[in-house]
């Protein structure tokens, strides 16, 4: 028997959950729901799943994929608590939203916190996951869910959910900005605009899939590159004049912070 499984808001980050699991094996039935029932619809028409029009028509489903905006929430919770029942169970990707007020706003004790980030939507992301009074196979169905497109690793609190807001879901914007401002100096240099941010995207995945298929360090795989009196030596004594690590620090430490305050 299929776990009927709902999603409740299709934007990118849900839509890519369910379009990469369904690429898989599975055992699920896909249900949708959105105010914009295009968005709903196509989404079903792409997974084989069912669209409906409103929550209520949710109440057969088993597991509830939540993947509205925070500031949607309080009005979504409002009208789904009425569509679930007793043995309902609740996946949260929802920013800044925390295991008790799900719980209270809900009525729903099992829940999974959930922080994927962007790269799910080329089956490349990574996500953490807090359960709390969900059994072990339950466990294992939310893992299957975000496993077709994330590495996944659990947590084992609300606040590392928080911290790992600051590291998976804000991450790769850290990355994008870097490779911005480097395509940006590198077309300074003489080099055509579009010919460096291409090169520089090139550099970036080399230089990830290197350090992830190496079992060296990050700090062993930047020493191999890094000759003293060198050019990346150079580079790297500038980073380090301007407080590049500080500054990196700070840039996780204020997402992290922001993060504590978003939740509630």
């Amino acid at each position: 028997m299929k776990t009927k499984l709902a999603l409740i808001g299709c934007g990118n980050m849900g839509g890519a959950i369910f379009l990469g699991l369904s690429k898989k094996k599975h055992s699920f039935e896909f249900f949708y729901y959105d105010p914009d029932l295009e968005k709903s619809g196509r989404l079903a028409g792409q997974t084989k799943g069912t669209a409906v029009k409103a929550m209520a028509d949710l109440k057969s489903c088993d597991l509830f994929l939540l993947a509205v905006k925070p500031q949607q929430y309080d009005a979504m919770a409002a009208e789904l608590k009425n569509a679930l029942h007793a043995e309902a169970k609740i996946i949260s990707v929802v920013t800044g939203i925390s295991t008790p007020t799900l719980q209270k706003t809900l009525g729903v004790m099992p829940i999974a916190r959930v922080m994927p980030n962007t790269p799910c939507l080329i089956g490349e992301g990574a996500c953490a996951i807090f359960f709390t009074a969900m059994g072990p196979a339950e466990q294992r169905i939310v893992k299957e869910i975000f496993s077709a497109v994330a590495l996944v690793f659990e947590v084992g609190s609300d606040d590392a959910i928080d911290a790992s807001t600051a590291v998976i879901g804000s991450g790769p914007a850290y990355f994008f900005e870097i490779a911005r401002i480097i395509a940006g100096k590198y077309a300074t240099l003489g080099i055509d605009p579009a010919a460096a941010q291409t090169i520089v995207k090139q550099v970036v995945r080399g230089s990830a899939l290197l350090m992830q298929q190496s079992t060296d360090s990050p700090e062993t795989l930047r020493d191999k590159v890094t000759s003293k009196g060198g050019t990346t030596f150079a580079a790297l004594e500038a980073l380090r004049s301007h407080r590049f690590e500080e500054i990196l620090n700070a840039a996780v430490e204020a997402a992290y912070q922001r993060a504590k305050e978003l939740g509630r």
